[in-house]
Order: structure tokens, then C-alpha cells, then sequence
């Protein structure tokens, strides 16, 4: 005689799941939330700095989604030193 118990399995997956899902949307939150910071401080800075170095004025705008991405991939790799010197837009936002 065998006895086979599928609650238990059924309520260990659902918590999985649920840590999962809690998880990847601390996640995402972490990342919107450093996003609309930088975004803010690129907003107030337009109002407040007028032109750079090179005559550029900085906009808001300059700093999209993927740029985002972007640069903090680029912050990351130069928190090791490691970041590619070639990229000059991203090393003037650095």
C-alpha cells in the first residue's frame, strides 16, 4: 500500500513560484526606480547648467531606456576597470 500526497507538492511549488515572482519584481522595481532618479537629476540639471565642454546643451531627453541600459552596463564594467574607453558618449555621461 502506497500513499501519495499532492497537496503538499502542489502548495511547495506554489511558493516557489511566488518567491520567483517576488524576486523578479524587486528586481525591476530596483532597476525603474535608479531610472527615474537619473532621470530626475538630468531634468533638474537642464534647468540649472546650460552648456557643456563642447557646446552641447543637456537635455533630459539625451537619457533614454536603452541609453540607460546602456550606461550602467558601462558603470558596472568601470566599477572593475574594465570599461571600453572607445565609447565616448557613454564615458562623458560617466
Amino acid at each position: 500500500m502506497s500513499v501519495s500526497r499532492t497537496i503538499g507538492k502542489i502548495d511547495t511549488i506554489l511558493s516557489y513560484v511566488g518567491g520567483l515572482f517576488s524576486l523578479l519584481f524587486t528586481g525591476i522595481a530596483f532597476f525603474l526606480g535608479s531610472y527615474s532618479e537619473y532621470k530626475y537629476e538630468l531634468y533638474v540639471a537642464e534647468s540649472m547648467l546650460t552648456v557643456d565642454e563642447k557646446g552641447k546643451r543637456i537635455r533630459e531627453s539625451d537619457l533614454g531606456f536603452v541609453t540607460y541600459i546602456l550606461y550602467k552596463v558601462y558603470d558596472w564594467l568601470d566599477t572593475f576597470g574594465i570599461a571600453p574607453k572607445c565609447l565616448t558618449k557613454l564615458s562623458d555621461m560617466h
